[in-house]
């Protein structure tokens, strides 16, 4: 059964605010996927622009392995199941456990409005704050 267009429009509108976040954290501009709709803890891809000359800096890759306790071969040149050089994928859930690492307070949905399967329009309750914490 597919979901909610509430909470499929949620999920995009994190993916757009991950790439702001990403690129004023890391000066870099990055391309966004958001895969496998069906559920609802769908794939985010985050992904270089031109595969030839960029790469993901190895400071995110870092603090992405760090954030899910992930232990790499290499230290210096991360690479692991889906965090690559030119790309990161991982579930929306993951994404918000790293934007937290990040400094950046992420309002997200109550666990309630996650469990119903169709919340309601008054319950699209994202917002960012902008404003880190000192």
């Amino acid at each position: 059964m597919p979901i909610d267009k509430n909470l499929r429009k949620q999920h995009i509108q994190f993916s757009i605010e991950l790439l702001r976040i990403l690129k004023n954290k890391y000066g870099q501009d990055f391309k966004r996927r958001v895969l496998s709709m069906v559920g609802f803890n769908p794939y985010i891809e985050i992904s270089v622009k031109d595969y030839k000359t960029e790469t993901i800096p190895n400071e995110l890759r870092h603090l992405i392995v760090k954030t899910l306790n992930i232990t790499p071969v290499s230290w210096e040149d991360i690479e692991y199941g889906n965090i690559r050089k030119t790309y990161v994928t991982l579930h929306y859930k993951e994404w918000l456990k790293v934007v937290e690492n990040l400094g950046i307070n992420y309002i997200r949905p109550s666990p309630e409005s996650e469990r119903n399967k169709f919340p309601s329009t008054s319950e699209r309750n994202y917002a960012l704050i902008v404003s880190r914490p000192k």
